[in-house]
């Protein structure tokens, strides 16, 4: 656990994949009891632990897309309102599309693969899968498979719609900013995608008022904090940070202006910045001292004394040093 973290960020490791450290916040499992209220208690934790893998394969997609694009991306919390990727993509349009749209894309492509399943098993495949608002019926008696299919199919439909939303800070929003930066100033632009958020926010409002569902209308709240903060930074600086998805939001400054106390998503990007230099210090550390030892074997045994494993050793720390070289 990290106690260096906010309590609202509050969370515990849960591993590190794919040279991603992945933690999860404790309010998270808020979302667990939420689901065992609301439905019979093996439905509740399937549906969970679905969602918890959806989401955590929506941040992993940006995360990747980040990498491939020549950006980076090291560090994953997964909290109650969905995922925060610590991802930096290349500074060009096409590596900021690509990978803002990649977690969506993602949930795009396991809701496909779930309907695919559902067709293989020869199952119908009904309208209720796709409800914006509702999960489908199941019976979660003798088709248990079909029915994880159904809810798993349902939840990535849902991410996938939610995320494309035209405001920050979902993905949707990211998407039409990186669109719209290229069109005019960065500030205006910015300033024009914040207006548009706070018109969705309007339109869910009506929309749950509509349907009688307060689903909306608790998004539109999330929505509506957001970019209000979004626009407090923007009226105390002249820059911020592009640098986010899934949830992530911030702001940078001048270097000759006085600079305000950061937020807490701030604090917490900047502490995983912090640790991930001191482990790359630590790793080029290691690396030079192990360089060391086996060129110090080459010299005094030959080549023919290294293993197989301390030759590609060597081929990795070498291509690794060409790469920092360009």
């Amino acid at each position: 656990m990290d106690s260096r973290s906010t309590p609202f960020f509050l969370s515990f490791p849960l591993g590190t994949w794919f040279q991603t450290q992945v933690r999860v916040s404790l309010f998270f499992f808020l979302v667990l009891i939420y689901c065992l209220l609301e439905h019979p208690p093996a439905v509740g934790a399937t549906i969970f632990g679905l969602l918890f893998v959806s989401v955590l394969a929506h941040e992993f997609g940006h995360i990747f897309a980040a990498r491939w694009s020549g950006g980076e991306g090291e560090d994953i919390l997964m909290w109650p309102l969905g995922g925060l990727a610590y991802v930096r993509p290349a500074n060009n349009t096409s590596s900021e599309l690509l990978t803002h749209g990649a977690g969506p894309l993602t949930n795009a492509v396991l809701c496909g693969g779930c309907l695919a399943g559902l067709v293989a098993m020869g199952r119908p495949i009904k309208a209720d899968i796709f409800s914006l608002l509702t999960l489908p019926a199941v019976e979660w008696q003798s088709s248990i498979g079909r029915d994880v299919l159904v809810l798993a199919a349902s939840i990535n439909f849902k991410l996938f719609c939610v995320n494309l939303l035209p405001a920050l800070p979902m993905d949707g929003g990211q998407i039409t900013y990186a669109i719209a930066r290229t069109q005019g100033d960065a500030p205006e632009m910015r300033q024009f995608v914040l207006r548009l958020g706070m018109v969705v926010s309007i339109g869910l409002v009506l929309f749950g008022w509509l349907v009688n569902d307060t689903t909306p209308i608790v998004l539109a709240f999330f929505l509506v904090v957001i970019n209000l903060h979004e626009h407090f930074i923007l009226a105390l600086t002249d820059q911020w940070s592009d640098g986010f998805a899934g949830a992530e939001f911030g702001a940078s400054l001048r270097d000759d202006e006085e600079s305000p106390k950061p937020g807490v998503i701030a604090r917490w990007r900047m502490r995983r910045a912090q640790e991930r230099q001191e482990r790359e210090a630590e790793e080029r550390i290691q690396t030079e001292r192990k360089v060391d030892e086996l060129l110090a074997k080459v010299h005094s045994e030959g080549m023919n004394s290294l293993t197989d494993a301390e030759k590609r050793f060597l081929t990795r720390a070498s291509q690794r040093y060409r790469n920092q070289e360009h």
